[in-house]
């Protein structure tokens, strides 16, 4: 049986950002972590009607960046407090390749614009 974390690396989800929240500001949120491709490495999610829904997946350099990001769970931005998840690579994948439980397979989403003028993918989750 193969090593989990190197089959399926570990990825942070967060939930409850605001919906205007930039690939910046979360980069600022999680200055103690190193974000892979900084914030061109953050894929925020959309609804059906393309707006921010305040969930993000984020890949993370190390496990130790995973573990200072857990840390983060239910700090502020903003006015907001942010949930902060451990997931998988895979389950990144398959929402960003729109193949998700609540959805569809028949959807698919390429690799989005920039968000804003400071990077980060848009995925629709």
């Amino acid at each position: 049986m193969g090593d989990t974390m190197k089959d399926d690396p570990s990825v942070i989800k967060i939930r409850g950002m605001p919906y205007e929240a930039t690939a910046m500001e979360v980069c600022r949120f999680f200055r103690d972590c190193d974000i892979v491709g900084g914030p061109n490495g953050i894929y925020f999610c959309l609804n059906d009607k393309g707006l921010p829904t305040g969930e993000a997946f984020i890949e993370m350099e190390t496990q130790s960046d995973i573990d200072k990001a857990l840390e983060k769970h239910k700090e502020m931005m903003g006015k907001r407090y942010i949930e902060v998840f451990e997931s998988r690579l895979s389950v990144m994948d398959k929402v960003k390749r729109g193949v998700d439980r609540d959805r569809s397979p028949r959807e698919r989403f390429g690799r989005g614009g920039s968000r804003e003028r400071d990077g980060g993918g848009l995925r629709r989750c």
